[in-house]
């Protein structure tokens, strides 16, 4: 089963970029991405991996995948898409984080171990990337039954800063 999540999108590699034989999912749309947890370690470093390793006593892996898109719904080149999950007990490890760059069509693709609920907070995955000067964040909530998501990638639309040109003025009488 493939969940698929308007607004994140995530394809993997062996190296520093997505490269895939495999295609991915159609594009679901341009939906901004739906905010999520941002939170982080920010002495954490992202390595570029697209395969977190296994956990222990975890023998299930789900797969991540999508596209990272500007404000029109082009594709963003080499952007740095980063992801992180919890280990045992809720703990964030060097082994719970890695990030991958989108290929020149924007995919990316990402495999890790399934995530533990842990602390009353259920599964999920956390994830990243900056678009233009937008971080973006998300995270998804993973089940029993789905291997495979699909999230894309796209900022909230900016509106454009009030005009300081004063408006057309009345005359007094």
């Amino acid at each position: 089963m493939v969940l698929l999540l308007s607004g994140l999108l995530l394809t993997g590699c062996s190296g520093s970029r997505t490269d895939s034989a495999e295609p991915l999912p159609a594009r679901p749309g341009c939906a901004p991405t739906e905010p999520g947890d941002s939170y982080q370690n920010t002495e954490v470093q992202f390595p570029l991996r697209a395969d977190l390793p296994d956990l222990a006593g975890v023998s299930r892996r789900i797969e991540i995948t999508g596209y990272v898109l500007d404000a029109d719904c082009s594709p963003v080149e080499s952007a740095l898409v980063k992801f992180w999950a919890s280990r045992e007990n809720g703990e964030y490890t060097q082994d719970s984080y890695g990030s991958v760059l989108s290929a020149a069509d924007g995919s990316y693709r990402v495999t890790l171990p399934a995530p533990i609920a842990y602390a009353g907070r259920p599964a999920h995955v956390h994830l990243e990337t900056t678009i233009g000067n937008q971080a973006v964040f998300t995270e998804i909530f993973t089940t029993e039954d789905a291997d495979a998501y699909v999230v894309e990638f796209v900022p909230p639309a900016v509106e454009p800063p009030p005009s300081t040109t004063p408006g057309p003025t009345n005359p007094m009488p």
